[in-house]
């Protein structure tokens, strides 16, 4: 598990999000399901911001400086202020954007218990032909 494994995980946020933001507009309520959109994106885009900073800081090679400004000026700030301007403007209840925020933390352990169970030894003798004729 590397940075790919982070960059899988937000693609998958991502498409969570719009499934969300669909199906709660048709079966529940249009802002609350906003809300949970606008929180799992807003922490999307927070995790993408934080895996820039780990692949320019924490890296074997030389670090580089201008793209840790970079993405520090455009997280620390701009996103935070973001966040502020989402939650000043009273589009949805509050608690709907802290499901979302929550739910990129489920993907996570989600995508990580679906790795375990794929490297695990039951799905390795489901694979082969012993476990198949039990």
């Amino acid at each position: 598990m590397g940075l790919e494994f982070i960059a899988r995980t937000i693609r998958t946020s991502l498409i969570l999000s719009v499934a969300i933001f669909i199906f709660g507009t048709v079966y529940y309520d249009w802002a609350y399901s906003l809300g949970i959109a606008i929180g799992l994106i807003f922490n999307c885009a927070n995790l993408y911001f934080i895996m820039g900073l780990i692949k320019y800081t924490i890296t074997p090679d030389d670090r580089k400086p201008l793209p840790i400004f970079g993405i520090s000026i455009i997280k620390f700030p701009v996103l935070y202020f973001v966040g502020y301007l989402i939650l000043s403007a009273d589009i949805a209840p509050v608690s709907s954007y802290m499901i979302g925020f929550i739910l990129l933390f489920g993907v996570i352990v989600l995508k990580v218990l679906g790795n375990l169970l794929v490297d695990s030894k039951w799905m390795k003798l489901a694979d082969s032909k012993k476990g198949a004729s039990r």
